[in-house]
């Protein structure tokens, strides 16, 4: 157990890589993601592509947020399972 937390100490783990398969529905989606929206910001003035940024930019700040609560979330929910598996010597019933 200590190797895997020393590796993770020292940055060599990253929970948040992930990497993308070409041709995979999330890739495809992406990419067309990206074409919308520089067919987009190319019909907006100099203003609104500032405006539209700045939305961009708060979407990700909600969406990153939101992970970090799914991966807290789940991360202590893997912990309380293996609490109850190796720790806990709770039984649902008794012999007595």
């Amino acid at each position: 157990m200590a190797g895997i937390l020393k590796e993770f100490y020292y940055g060599n783990i990253d929970p948040q890589m992930r990497e993308v398969r070409k041709n995979s529905k999330l890739y495809k989606t992406i990419h067309r993601m990206e074409e919308i929206e520089t067919q987009f910001l190319n019909t907006l003035n100099e203003d609104d592509r500032e405006l539209f940024s700045t939305y961009i930019d708060l979407g990700n700040q909600t969406e990153s947020a939101s992970s970090l609560d799914s991966f807290l979330v789940g991360f202590r929910l893997g912990a309380k399972f293996t609490y109850d598996t190796f720790v806990s010597e709770e039984a649902p019933y008794s012999d007595g």
